[in-house]
């Protein structure tokens, strides 16, 4: 009889925890479905203030872009009584600390304008045109994509069957140093012109070969030219983002700082 005495006391001491648990996470409860509902009601806003960013920012300095979102689209919104969430910041809608963080050990500089690039380059589905004159932005495209990036340049020889390879496996591709106006055999791939066979199969001509579109295959574009005037039609079609130099000097200094002071 003692021993299942003590059995149900143990039962009910345990029975007695999980009521209490419960009790703790019913507040959590509560207070996530409150943020969710706030969180609902200006997500349309945040959104629509994240896809401007992403679209139209890349191709501007630091003082120019906080100009735009921060002192004209979102009065704007506010304007038009479109909900956004108090204290908004595009960059934060777009990626979290662990995006950063994970960007930072990948070579990307710590600074504000060079995460802003870094969560463009990974939202948007037109293809990233970098503003590049260092290559900081090339140099982390490397070490993020490692051996899957298959790098190009439209001087070489034998860059159209690398090209035609990665859009048949979906590897991305990397296209150095263009320039203003871009070689017209890759207008399919820059328009995303998909042949959509009965069969169900999606093709896409590039000169004068046919080759299977794979969905997973991306494009980057880098120029050196600071001072660049692209065609409107190519600007439809990328989404340009200049890598700064504040980016450069932040980059060498976290490069000179594990020279001088090893992690242990």
């Amino acid at each position: 009889m003692e021993a299942e005495a003590a059995a149900c006391q143990d039962r009910l001491g345990l029975a007695k925890r999980l009521v209490e648990g419960l009790a703790d996470e019913n507040i959590r409860w509560t207070k996530s479905i409150a943020s969710f509902q706030e969180r609902e009601t200006t997500l349309v806003g945040d959104s629509m203030l994240a896809a401007a960013f992403v679209s139209y920012i890349g191709a501007f300095n630091q003082k120019f872009r906080q100009g735009l979102w921060k002192d004209l689209w979102i009065p704007d919104l506010a304007n038009k009584q479109i909900p956004l969430t108090p204290q908004v910041d595009p960059l934060l809608v777009l990626a979290a600390d662990s995006d950063f963080a994970r960007w930072k050990n990948e070579g990307l500089a710590a600074d504000r304008a060079s995460l802003e690039n870094g969560a463009i380059i990974t939202s948007c589905t037109r293809w990233p045109l970098m503003i590049d004159p260092q290559g900081q932005g090339v140099k982390w495209l490397r070490q993020r994509l490692a051996k899957d990036l298959k790098v190009i340049q439209l001087s070489h020889k034998k860059w159209l069957p690398t090209l035609l390879a990665a859009v048949s496996a979906g590897d991305p591709v990397l296209i150095e140093g263009v320039g203003e106006e871009l070689e017209a055999t890759i207008d399919p791939i820059m328009s995303r012109a998909i042949i959509q066979r009965a069969s169900g199969a999606r093709i896409i001509k590039i000169g004068a070969e046919e080759v299977a579109y794979n969905d997973n295959f991306r494009l980057f574009l880098q120029t050196k030219v600071s001072a660049c005037q692209y065609m409107q039609q190519t600007h439809a079609r990328t989404c340009a983002h200049t890598v700064t130099t504040c980016g450069a000097r932040a980059r060498s200094c976290a490069v000179q700082w594990r020279i001088m002071w090893p992690p242990k």
